[in-house]
């Protein structure tokens, strides 16, 4: 009897452990954002990453395909790969790109280093995930900040030939680290900059459709602009917001 009852004890405390394990076991995830391939949840109560169905931790490092022969491509990806990178920053130079208003090249048939398409395609058969950076302004020390000279001579910009030709950055691409706002006002004062980078972006943001983590592809991140409102001390306010937008 007493065996039978001490028996009786352990199963009823082994049941009310697996009770108590099993109401705690069970993640509680909550979905933020995102496609099932890339998404921000929430797992009990800590933000996590998911890529491809797993967490993901983002290793990145920027490529700078501009300056680096397209024979070499290959090479210098491997390398990023043996050093554990498993994300590459992608910066389309909008003045590499589109050298002339309306002459696009993303397949290298001007140039071989602006074989974008070619480049895509080795990035994904490496097994990288993609941040893509589309501008319109770039901190990389690039011409203008990565803005074509035939938009900067157009009304708005303010700037001379000779500062265009000395590669100077205009002045509120300069001016948006550390005074967001005043930069924003003045982007958002200047239509031709706005109605041409809204065609930029159709453009390239075209031709990466396909690449769209929403659709299986390697494409996880998209950063708008370049060094916004990155300093200390800014002050970030509506205008800087209603610009992003």
């Amino acid at each position: 009897m007493i065996q039978a009852r001490r028996t009786a004890l352990i199963l009823s405390l082994l049941g009310l452990s697996g009770l108590c394990l099993g109401s705690f076991a069970q993640d509680r995830v909550r979905v933020v954002i995102g496609t099932q391939n890339n998404e921000c949840r929430i797992v009990n109560t800590y933000p996590e990453y998911w890529v491809d169905g797993r967490p993901f931790f983002e290793h990145a490092a920027a490529f700078f395909y501009h300056r680096i022969p397209r024979d070499r491509w290959g090479e210098e990806l491997l390398h990023f790969k043996e050093m554990g990178i498993n994300t590459i920053d992608l910066y389309p130079f909008w003045n590499w790109h589109e050298p002339e208003e309306g002459v696009l090249d993303f397949d290298g048939h001007t140039n071989p280093q602006r074989d974008l398409r070619f480049l895509l395609r080795l990035i994904d058969s490496m097994g990288f995930k993609i941040t893509l950076r589309p501008g319109p302004y770039f901190t990389g020390e690039w011409r203008n900040g990565g803005y074509p000279d035939w938009l900067m001579r157009k009304p708005g910009f303010g700037m001379s030939e000779q500062t265009i030709l000395d590669g100077r950055y205009p002045r509120f691409s300069a001016l948006q680290r550390d005074q967001s706002d005043e930069a924003a006002r003045g982007w958002l004062d200047n239509q031709t900059h706005l109605i041409y980078t809204r065609k930029w972006y159709r453009d390239l943001l075209e031709f990466f459709s396909s690449l769209y983590a929403g659709g299986h592809g390697p494409l996880i991140n998209i950063q708008i602009d370049d060094d916004q409102v990155s300093f200390l001390y800014n002050h970030v306010g509506s205008d800087t917001w209603r610009y992003l937008d």
